[in-house]
């Protein structure tokens, strides 16, 4: 396998530009109901890359891919050609991609970086950011896969337009010396209602910045400043940038909902991001220290008696997801928000904490699935996976008693025997089912 590169320097390392890969052999796993899919050979393959460091994705929905890149503080739009996946409606079930994804760029998966990933809204495919790391270089790519397990890079096309994000952080600064600041021009990017809203760190005065740029990026960028106050680190922070966001209509008007490190929830309504601008958010929930928020979704699930429930789910890289009433986060934001310290307390509106944890990126992937990229903590390796939303759990995951030769459900037991074979067949296991 060889890689061509046009390098350029990013942040204190060699980077990507323009990366070209050769693909002489790539394992992909074949499509299996019921075990780890078996690799095959691929065929060669060669792709080219604009992008430096891709750091963020977002779909529209008319299918638009938008790419949020911190290393040329560029956003991208680009509307990839739609395929056919006969396997749209089912659960991921996919079993070391890293190792695929690294034999994409030629590399191994120590070296692979998987920087985002979003769902398909009408394929239902996962897209990924992804970057090659080694040494001082890093090249950056965009790949995507199906439930039939066969990752391919991605060719983008000459219908790719771009803007350029004002206040780019100073290339030579990094948190303790190993994370650029360069990294953090675009944590987060979302698409409404023909914007795209970009969460990112800059070199102005108030370093918190949104952007936001209208579709078809005719027109200028607009900067507000951002600014809030952490309750769990009792100060106003202006320097900090948002992690992960969403935006949906709460009491009425849209708002943007947003996470920061150490977890402070803070809304903020649309109608105030302007040019020039400087808004303070109200900060309504403090959800955890010590924590990074990964992403941040919102969609309608159930309740206990399986009455619809609007969440805000949130998913996080020290703690295990929650999911959190929208009612609540209404209440929270007609209040007058946090004002005074919590110290290391949380104030979680209530949320309920599922048994989702080393979760990389999730997005939404039906009106039944989460999606997820994540690692295997006992095996190491990186997973693509479903979770049926209200249940928030893998039953493959666990090595319970009812697996166990001879065990019989009794019959006050046969809610749950059925929805766990439903569950088995969702997560690729149907040879287990039990009559």
């Amino acid at each position: 396998m060889r890689s061509y590169f046009a390098l350029s320097t990013h942040a204190g390392r060699t980077t990507a530009g323009m990366l070209f890969v050769t693909a002489a052999s790539c394992a992909a796993p074949t499509a299996s109901s019921d075990s780890t899919p078996t690799p095959t050979a691929s065929k060669p393959a060669m792709v080219s890359s604009p992008f430096e460091y891709a750091s963020a994705l977002a779909f529209g929905p008319d299918g638009t891919l938008f790419i949020g890149d911190s290393g040329t503080g560029r956003v991208y739009a680009w509307k990839p050609p739609e395929s056919v996946n006969p396997a749209a409606q089912a659960g991921y079930n996919l079993k070391e991609v890293d190792a695929q994804l690294a034999a994409l760029l030629g590399t191994t998966p120590r070296h692979l970086r998987i920087r985002d990933m979003a769902v398909h809204p009408k394929t239902k495919e996962v897209y990924l950011a992804l970057g090659r790391a080694t040494g001082e270089s890093y090249a950056s790519a965009l790949a995507v896969v199906n439930q039939t397990g066969v990752p391919r890079l991605l060719e983008v096309g000459a219908s790719l337009r771009s803007v350029k994000i004002p206040f780019s952080p100073a290339a030579d600064f990094k948190f303790y010396d190993e994370v650029p600041a360069r990294d953090l021009s675009i944590t987060d990017i979302q698409y409404f209602d023909g914007r795209v809203y970009v969460a990112g760190l800059s070199n102005a005065d108030f370093a918190s910045s949104l952007w936001v740029v209208p579709v078809p990026f005719d027109d200028e960028v607009v900067t507000t400043t951002v600014e809030i106050y952490h309750a769990v680190h009792a100060q106003k922070e202006t320097r900090a940038p948002i992690r992960a966001m969403t935006i949906r209509e709460l009491n009425g008007e849209p708002h943007l909902v947003a996470a920061y490190t150490c977890t402070p929830l803070v809304v903020f309504p649309l109608s105030a991001l302007h040019e020039g601008g400087h808004i303070v958010g109200k900060t309504i929930g403090e959800l955890g220290y010590g924590n990074t928020p990964v992403d941040l979704l919102t969609f309608t699930g159930s309740d206990a008696q399986q009455q619809p429930l609007e969440v805000l789910f949130v998913s996080h890289k020290n703690q295990a997801a929650q999911v959190i009433g929208v009612a609540a986060v209404e209440e929270a934001a007609r209040g007058a928000g946090l004002t005074q310290p919590v110290m290391l307390q949380k104030v979680d509106l209530g949320a309920s904490s599922p048994p989702m944890t080393s979760l990389l990126h999730v997005d939404e992937q039906d009106p039944y699935h989460l999606t997820a990229v994540r690692r295997d903590v006992s095996e190491g390796d990186i997973e693509i996976v479903s979770y049926l939303k209200n249940v928030y759990f893998r039953l493959s995951d666990f090595q319970s008693e009812y697996e166990i030769p001879g065990y019989t459900f009794p019959p006050e037991q046969k809610p749950t025997r059925e929805f766990q074979n439903k569950m088995k067949r969702d997560e690729g296991k149907a040879s287990f089912v039990v009559q």
